[in-house]
């Protein structure tokens, strides 16, 4: 049966309702499943990445048509002018209307927790914000605990973009939901470690795990 976000959501694709832009920061393995899960749903995404030699890797895996059906929803959304594959995270955020973080801390040179990168991504996000004049949705979709999310991304945001979490956007933390959704379209609730900080950011999220063919997730929690 099909869940009432997935109905919801399909709904508004017949009735030719315009889905957001979306952004995926951070360039790795899964991101090719990710993005080819997006373009299926009929989603436009750019995926970014401050690393130029991720960026140019997955552009030549794309060019060269490495023959995997995720690849190949790749290569022809790409050429329907649906995918975008660069390395301006700032131009990312700015072109798009949710955005998806797959970056969580680093580790510093003794091997401890590094929340430096995370900060960076959180101000770089927050001044793109600051020039839309629409409401952004962010989630931070990296496995890293929830407390991380509140006590730096947000922080880091809302410093850059001059608005508070809530108003200028909204953010979620929802660890591993655009992996799960993209691996595997159910109706039964994704178990991940979540939280919100406004209820339009959650419906946001949820009906993108929708059109995805994923129900909500399973429990969230407020994050403020």
């Amino acid at each position: 049966m099909m869940s009432d976000v997935a109905r919801t959501a399909r709904v508004a694709a017949d009735a030719g309702v315009a889905q957001p832009v979306i952004s995926i920061l951070g360039i790795d393995g899964r991101t090719v499943f990710q993005a080819a899960a997006l373009l299926r749903a009929g989603f436009r995404v750019i995926c970014a990445d401050s690393d130029i030699d991720k960026v140019e890797t997955l552009a030549q895996r794309i060019a060269l048509g490495i023959d995997t059906a995720a690849m190949a929803v790749l290569r022809a959304g790409q050429a329907r002018g649906n995918l975008m594959v660069i390395d301006d995270i700032f131009a990312a955020v700015l072109e798009s209307g949710v955005t998806f973080i797959c970056q969580g801390p680093g580790t510093d040179f003794l091997g401890q927790e590094d929340t430096h990168a995370l900060k960076a991504i959180g101000r770089t996000i927050g001044a793109a914000i600051a020039l839309k004049g629409d409401f952004h949705v962010v989630v931070q979709q990296a496995d890293i605990l929830p407390d991380l999310t509140r006590s730096i991304l947000i922080p880091a945001i809302e410093a850059a973009s001059g608005e508070r979490s809530g108003m200028g956007f909204g953010l979620c933390h929802a660890s591993g939901a655009l992996d799960a959704a993209a691996q595997s379209r159910t109706d039964s609730p994704l178990p991940a470690p979540a939280g919100d900080a406004d209820d339009r950011a959650a419906s946001c999220l949820d009906a993108i795990l929708g059109q995805l063919g994923a129900a909500a997730l399973s429990e969230r929690a407020a994050l403020r």
